[in-house]
């Protein structure tokens, strides 16, 4: 389904490039800027753009070299991602991304020489040797993706101006300004990519940063950390989460989201958080029972799922996103969601904070019954506010943002929580 995704207009191409933004998004931000700069009444242009390249098209031969260049910019490391010295990457497309984007702006520079009569060529040589360098891997490569392969995307996360709803891009200066996270985009562990609803949800904290300030935050199938992270520095230093706890299952996601909790240590601490207060642990959803319950507050038990379970009874919002996708796993996540609202202290002012992506009416259904028998109350938020989210984490997604739902989860009033 082709849908149309608007472009965060703060951000610059190269922005949106380490975001591995969709292509076509890449393309028409730089297509942009370049009108920009044959614009004789613009000032300020960081790209050199001679008098002659005014009149010309945006395929010019000086265009075609500065696409050329902004792609010739990205290091590509040769050696396999687990050989790489994570401390010194900066920024790691995969090569069938950057392969991509390279053949759709060719594709598009074509379909403008037909629409132009033939008076757009293939001409700049950087561009031309790009072109020939990734037909050439494409032809010797495997066509299976490696489920190995990782990429460390980088975002430049705004700031919300105090009192107002609008926010600041700062454009960040060096490598501790941008939120890293490393993700394995060809892996069949879920946990290891980053979804639509996850970026939204984070949206949701940066635009209300109030639901998470001064609390106690845990995150259920956190994947690659995004949304916990957002929510350990998104009220800045005016106050954000006071802990944050992510939980995930696999092994192999775990041990990914401790890494980017590390690599983004100094990016957390420039912005007010406690890095100390960030914490990862595993959860096996369905688990938090009322005698578990009892057995980790008297200490009696230690197992891996105590950490998190502990987290839980001391928490006072729980945020999850695109964790509701699978029948089988519902039970035990609305298990999880129940006894959380219903143990601790200040019962009455806990919340849950769920964005889920609309895949399957089935597994919805499923999920919004079984939230009904357990006596939470399910509040969404309405698509009007929801399209006015600051569009941050412009990657690319299998559905559309719209697709996304986000809703609040609290106990009913008149529910027995001994039930």
């Amino acid at each position: 389904m082709t849908t149309t995704q608007t472009i965060p207009q703060p951000y610059t191409t190269k922005s949106l490039l380490r975001a591995m933004a969709p292509v076509d998004m890449v393309i028409d931000s730089f297509l942009r800027e370049q009108a920009i700069t044959r614009s004789p009444n613009f000032v300020g242009v960081d790209v050199h753009c001679d008098e002659g390249d005014i009149k010309r098209s945006p395929w010019s031969v000086s265009s075609q070299g500065q696409f050329a260049s902004l792609i010739a910019s990205i290091s590509i490391p040769k050696s396999k991602s687990s050989d790489l010295d994570w401390s010194t990457c900066q920024f790691l497309p995969s090569q069938r991304y950057i392969s991509k984007l390279v053949s759709r702006y060719i594709v598009r520079m074509e379909k403008a020489q037909h629409a132009d009569n033939g008076v757009v060529e293939l001409e700049d040589d950087e561009l031309v040797s790009l072109v020939c360098h990734f037909s050439i891997s494409s032809r010797m490569s495997t066509s299976v993706p490696d489920p190995d392969s990782s990429c460390l995307l980088t975002f430049e996360v705004p700031i919300k101006t105090t009192n107002t709803p609008d926010f600041i891009c700062v454009h960040e200066s060096n490598e501790s300004d941008f939120l890293q996270l490393r993700t394995f985009p060809h892996h069949n562990d879920v946990g290891l990519k980053l979804w639509e609803a996850g970026a939204c949800l984070s949206e949701y904290l940066l635009r209300y940063p109030e639901i998470v300030r001064a609390k106690n935050v845990v995150e259920l199938g956190a994947g690659v950390g995004l949304t916990g992270l957002i929510a350990s520095v998104c009220g800045g230093f005016r106050g954000s989460a006071q802990n944050v706890h992510m939980t995930d299952y696999t092994e192999g996601t775990l041990e990914n989201l401790r890494f980017n909790v590390e690599v983004n240590a100094q990016w957390s601490k420039k912005r007010g958080a406690e890095v100390r207060n960030v914490s990862v642990g595993f959860l096996e959803w369905g688990d938090f029972s009322d005698c578990q319950e009892k057995n980790v507050l008297e200490g009696s038990q230690t197992d891996t799922n105590s950490g998190s379970i502990r987290a839980l009874i001391d928490a006072d919002v729980l945020l999850a996103a695109d964790v509701v996708y699978d029948v089988h796993c519902i039970p035990d996540l609305v298990h999880t969601v129940k006894n959380f609202l219903s143990s601790g202290k200040r019962v009455e002012n806990k919340t849950a904070l769920f964005a889920t992506t609309y895949r399957n009416k089935t597994t919805f259904d499923l999920f919004e019954n079984e939230l009904e028998k357990s006596g939470i109350q399910c509040d969404y938020m309405s698509k009007q506010l929801q399209e006015q989210l600051p569009n941050v984490f412009p990657c690319y997604f299998y559905q559309p943002r719209g697709d996304v739902r986000i809703c609040t989860m609290k106990l009913c009033l008149t529910w027995d929580t001994t039930h």
